[in-house]
């Protein structure tokens, strides 16, 4: 489930065989699909084809982003992140999120499979609302905004399952940065390979335009222009320790 700033809140699942992810607006109140009151851009299909499941959506300014885990049982695997500028897409892949460690580590994602992305609002006097004294906010937005360098800062939970006893599996906890790619290693380069014509968007563009002829992309309709790139890396840092306080130094 997400729940994004506006207050709206969608859900996110894998579906067909885990062949596709599904996203749908819940209504009011969020008891039932908003799909089933009013248009069908209310619930897409997207990734189709790529095999992508465990979603963990969070946002940062105006995009939102998505974490995924490949079908592998189990078993971890390597995460992908994808970035729309809206819930229902579409979506665009920035690779994988997996940084430090040994090259193992980041193939199984840290040994792990994503379970969600917890916000963490900047210190009070770093740039966003919050803190005490006259006009602060007592509690912050949902989802904070950027802070001055653009960046976003998150507490990444996932699931080490233990397939012997899944009843004994635990949760690895690890800082995740949203962060411009020019600040982050590699610069443009960091960019990943395309991904299936922007998972499933091509397709998915040419069914409504053989069926209404309107030029759409995946996602509910959005435009193919829209399809471009947030500009940002998503970084998932492996520390064997760590506290909040750490979040403040970027990567």
């Amino acid at each position: 489930l997400f729940q994004d700033e506006d207050g709206a809140a969608y859900v996110f699942y894998s579906s067909e065989g885990n062949r596709v992810m599904h996203i749908a607006r819940l209504d009011e109140t969020y008891t039932g699909l908003a799909a089933a009151k009013g248009p069908a851009e209310a619930s897409v299909r997207a990734l189709v084809d790529l095999g992508r499941e465990a979603p963990a959506v969070f946002r940062c300014g105006e995009w939102v982003y998505l974490l995924t885990s490949g079908c592998t049982g189990w078993a971890p695997n390597a995460a992908e992140a994808f970035a729309a500028r809206s819930p229902l897409g579409p979506w665009v892949s920035l690779g994988s999120p997996a940084a430090g460690g040994s090259a193992a580590g980041r193939a199984r994602t840290f040994h792990s499979q994503p379970a969600a992305v917890v916000p963490v609002p900047p210190r009070a006097g770093a740039g966003a609302p919050g803190g005490s004294g006259a006009g602060a906010r007592p509690f912050p937005p949902l989802w904070p905004p950027p802070r001055p360098d653009g960046s976003c800062a998150f507490v990444y939970a996932g699931d080490q399952w233990n397939v012997d006893d899944l009843g004994a599996s635990r949760y690895v906890w690890l800082p995740l940065w949203v962060v411009p790619l020019a600040e982050s290693a590699g610069g443009a380069a960091a960019l990943p390979p395309p991904r299936k014509a922007a998972p499933g968007a091509a397709a998915q563009a040419r069914k409504r335009k053989k069926g209404k002829g309107a030029a759409a992309a995946a996602g509910g309709g959005a435009p193919a222009a829209a399809l471009d790139h947030p500009g940002t890396a998503v970084i998932l840092q492996w520390a064997p320790a760590w506290s909040l306080a750490d979040l403040e130094d970027r990567p």
